[in-house]
């Protein structure tokens, strides 16, 4: 009897030793990830400061909660989203959404498997080298020293149409989402490149294969890029020759709004190529092509993601005096309008919530350009004494023949004007 009580005060001991240890390292997440290093001999690079809430969850306030990657402060940038239970979507705009979150198909694979991928799978195009300015490409500027290695190599290796490749860094799961987020966040040029990728990753959540998708344009890419750069001349040039960055930007916004048409079933619709080529597309492919058009125009234009009664796209633009938001798919009505242009965040707080990483883009507070009215005119561009633009009398006119009335000019059938995307300097 004495051995059995002895036993039974050892289990018990056991147990609670085990208990105390699962706290220990529950509290201490460091800890966790040194033992993962001893015990599978590699490092992932896990971003520090990271506290996963998953995509759309909200902190107790009803605010949207998402930790910068590289471990910056979630204020660095001002933006302070409102709360999603005091979101208002007027009728005329509700269900006018489309974007479609990333989403890959992750595998988890045995080690033997694992290692016959690392002697038999290359990286591919690494994209060293490669430099991408914080004013253009926000996004990059995010993440972590690895995540920014992942993201040259998804860069790099879409230009050359290449599918499969490994990391060059140890890195997670996890942190290729982030960085595949980014590339499609900076690169509207590259429309060729699905918003979806696939990856296998071992039981340590180490990513050690990134499967890239290409839709139907990569089976004759020059002559979709000539399509492409041909639909966005057209466009280009009408706004090129005006004087201020304001009146390109209302000028864009006008001609896109004209060019373009709704179609929730529209192919291709999360690429640039679908609203400019194909005339049709849903928010991502409006905000891509504006995103796109400014970018070759010189004016900072950031593409940006979140909630708007569904999982919606539109944009931030830097004019002189600060940050905009401008959402041209809720512009493009039976007649063009200014509802959505040149807003701050405060005048979308009841319509706009920003999730992900698009919360680290600037906070929208100009107010030298922000369209106080709503449907009708825009301003000039020119400044009042009281802050808002000044009318314009011309404002019922677009550009590049487009109608007034809604009607559609596919910009693929105008003109015959080629230009290259912009490629990342070394600025």
């Amino acid at each position: 009897m004495k051995v059995v009580n002895k036993i039974m005060i050892g289990i018990a001991v056991l147990c609670l030793l085990l208990c105390g240890g699962i706290l220990v390292f529950a509290l201490n997440p460091d800890m966790t990830s040194s033992l993962a290093q001893k015990l599978y001999g590699n490092t992932v690079d896990m971003p520090p400061g990271t506290e996963e809430t998953g995509e759309g969850q909200t902190s107790g306030n009803g605010n949207i909660s998402v930790t910068l990657p590289n471990g910056m402060p979630g204020e660095m940038n001002g933006y302070v989203a409102p709360s999603m239970d005091q979101m208002q979507i007027p009728e005329d705009v509700s269900g006018r959404t489309g974007f479609t979150p990333v989403q890959p198909e992750e595998q988890q694979i045995p080690d033997q498997e694992a290692q016959n991928l690392k002697e038999t799978l290359g990286s591919g195009e690494t994209g060293d080298g490669l430099s991408f300015s914080a004013e253009k490409y926000p996004y990059y500027q995010m993440l972590t020293e690895n995540q920014q290695s992942v993201y040259r190599q998804i860069y790099a290796n879409a230009q050359d149409l290449t599918e499969k490749f490994a990391p060059e860094k140890a890195v997670s799961a996890s942190d290729v989402k982030t960085a595949f987020e980014a590339v499609i966040g900076d690169h509207p040029e590259m429309f060729w490149l699905e918003t979806g990728y696939s990856s296998k990753y071992l039981a340590n959540g180490q990513c050690v294969e990134i499967d890239l998708k290409y839709n139907s344009t990569a089976d004759d890419l020059e002559s979709a890029k000539q399509r492409f750069d041909a639909a966005a001349q057209n466009l280009i040039t009408g706004a090129a020759s005006l004087d201020s960055n304001y009146e390109k930007e209302k000028y864009v916004h006008d001609a896109l709004a004209s060019a373009v048409t709704y179609d929730l079933t529209a192919d291709m619709n999360q690429s640039a190529y679908s609203a400019l080529v194909n005339g049709k597309s849903v928010c991502a492919g409006y905000a891509r092509a504006y995103q796109y058009l400014l970018q070759q125009l010189g004016i900072p234009c950031y593409y940006c993601t979140g909630y708007s009664g569904g999982d919606h796209a539109w944009n931030i633009v830097k004019l002189e005096d600060g940050y905009y938001n401008v959402d041209v798919t809720w512009d493009d009505a039976a007649a063009i309008r200014y509802d959505y242009f040149n807003k701050t965040d405060a005048d979308f707080a009841s319509t706009h919530v920003r999730q992900n990483l698009s919360v680290y883009l600037p906070a929208c507070n100009g107010t030298a350009y922000r369209q106080e009215n709503t449907t009708g005119a825009a301003g000039t561009g020119q400044p009042s004494e009281a802050g808002g633009a000044t009318p314009d009398p011309d404002a019922g006119t677009t550009p590049s023949g487009g109608q007034t009335d809604g009607s559609v000019t596919d910009p693929g059938q105008q003109g015959d004007g080629t230009q290259e995307p912009e490629q990342p300097g070394s600025s």
